[in-house]
């Protein structure tokens, strides 16, 4: 099908009669057209990221492999920005003498160690696969990750729930849910 031959997902149908009721005050019926304006602006921009969707399922469109490399880009960028920090202030520290800069050697100690975890936590977890569902602007999340067998039940549960709060304060999902296994869906 073409996009000239294809229809939109909701059409506006003929204006409700209540809204040309005469016994309605002007304020009223402003309001009342402001609402059906915004009501409508929305459900456009929901259509839209519902084409979005389908256009991915469907292998149309691709998902941005320029945002993937942007964000290993930057986390390196980070990691040498402070390894080049903790060496820095080593250097310092070992000059000066003071317990100040010692401290801030530790601190930037600290960041590197961080940072370094959660890369290899990121490079163990394998994600199986997302689905996102568009129930209204916001969307509900469905994640599946696999994480390697011999963990503990209390250490994938902790990350598992981890990644859903963390996945909640997006501001576009409304809810999230995240599944942890220990083999990808299709290694059956």
């Amino acid at each position: 099908m073409k996009d000239s031959e294809t229809l939109p997902l909701i059409t506006r149908k003929a204006p409700i009669k209540y809204y040309h009721n005469r016994n309605v005050s002007r304020f009223e019926r402003r309001r009342r057209e402001k609402n059906k304006k915004q009501y409508y602006s929305r459900l456009e921009e929901l259509n839209k990221l519902y084409e979005e969707d389908e256009k991915l399922m469907e292998g149309i469109t691709k998902p941005e492999e320029n945002e993937q490399s942007t964000d290993r880009l930057l986390a390196n960028l980070s990691i040498a920005l402070n390894l080049t920090l903790l060496f820095t202030n080593l250097l310092a520290s070992i000059l000066s003498g003071s317990l100040s800069i010692v401290s801030t050697f530790v601190d930037s100690l600290m960041d590197v160690t961080s940072s370094l975890i959660i890369g290899i936590c990121l490079k163990l977890i394998y994600v199986d696969h997302v689905m996102v569902y568009h129930t209204t602007l916001e969307a509900l999340a469905e994640v599946h990750i696999v994480m390697d067998e011999n963990l503990p039940l209390r250490t994938t549960h902790d990350i598992a729930q981890g990644l859903e709060q963390k996945l909640m304060l997006l501001s576009f999902v409304e809810r999230c849910f995240v599944h942890c296994d220990y083999e990808c869906d299709g290694d059956k």
